[in-house]
């Protein structure tokens, strides 16, 4: 009986979890977190109205980008998430109306610093939105651009030297690790997207090739971990990002079992929350 009901209260936590990532919310999180981590270890100031505007954008950009899959996929052959864009379509683009009207006037509140370097970035995104279905086997590395750009930006805004080395590199780890993401996914999801004739890495590449890219991938994130630990004993936050690049790995690793087929999604963005740890040291 106890057991009947921890498998209850496991199938509603995982329903839930599933909502979340069907909204994107998980990635909301996710980027807000992350951009948390860059602000408080370049130590420069983040407002929440700041981090308001950063979420509403993240939200925004992925459910436009969401909608659009399900109107150019094939109608059999589609995803759960597709499937659930697709049930909810009026309630989704009713909430993505709300975003963008509060996401308008929300933008106007910010310093004028911010918001000429929102702008910009804004409008590379809407660029990159109308355009994704032609970029091809780039799509993933432009998106892992922006996304870090996007993250990053609210703390480099008031970096008034030069940002030290091992910050740099501290943000090429971070892209890094979304730019792994990505393409992990994209190869998990290789044949779906070949089947809706969606344009991807892994659907351009042979299997052999996008394999040899996330290992060298993997590889490089340690080296830049390694080398980060002989530049400064703040080893903390490069070893938060390191754990994260550990967890794609082991998804990458046993990526062919039931349990990462069936729960990629919600491991592989739940870790962009776990910078927000770097509060805690």
């Amino acid at each position: 009986m106890f057991r009947l009901v921890e498998l209850k209260k496991m199938k509603s936590v995982l329903k839930c979890l599933r909502l979340l990532n069907n909204l994107s919310l998980d990635v909301v999180g996710g980027a807000i977190a992350s951009s948390i981590f860059f602000s408080t270890v370049f130590q420069t100031p983040i407002s929440i109205l700041v981090l308001t505007l950063l979420g509403l954008s993240v939200w925004i950009i992925y459910t436009v980008d969401h909608l659009l899959d399900v109107k150019n996929s094939n109608p059999f052959i589609i995803s759960d998430r597709h499937i659930f864009h697709q049930r909810n379509s009026k309630s989704i683009k009713l909430g993505l109306a709300t975003a963008l009207i509060l996401a308008s006037f929300l933008v106007f509140q910010l310093p004028n610093t911010i918001t000429y370097a929102g702008v910009v970035l804004a409008t590379i995104i809407a660029a990159y939105i109308f355009f994704n279905k032609r970029l091809g086997a780039s799509k993933e590395l432009v998106a892992a651009l922006f996304y870090c750009a996007g993250v990053c930006l609210p703390a480099l805004v008031f970096v008034e030297t030069q940002l030290p080395l091992v910050y740099r590199l501290l943000i090429m780890q971070f892209f890094i690790t979304a730019l792994t993401n990505l393409i992990l996914f994209a190869l998990i999801e290789r044949d779906e997207d070949k089947a809706n004739r969606f344009k991807s890495i892994a659907t351009l590449k042979s299997i052999k090739q996008v394999n040899f890219l996330l290992v060298l991938l993997f590889l490089v994130s340690i080296g830049l971990f390694l080398f980060q630990l002989k530049l400064s004993m703040q080893w903390m936050p490069s070893g938060i990002l390191f754990f994260m690049n550990l967890v794609l790995c082991l998804l990458f690793t046993f990526r062919n079992a039931l349990f990462v087929r069936t729960h990629y999604r919600l491991i592989g963005d739940g870790i962009f929350l776990m910078p927000i740890v770097i509060l805690f040291f």
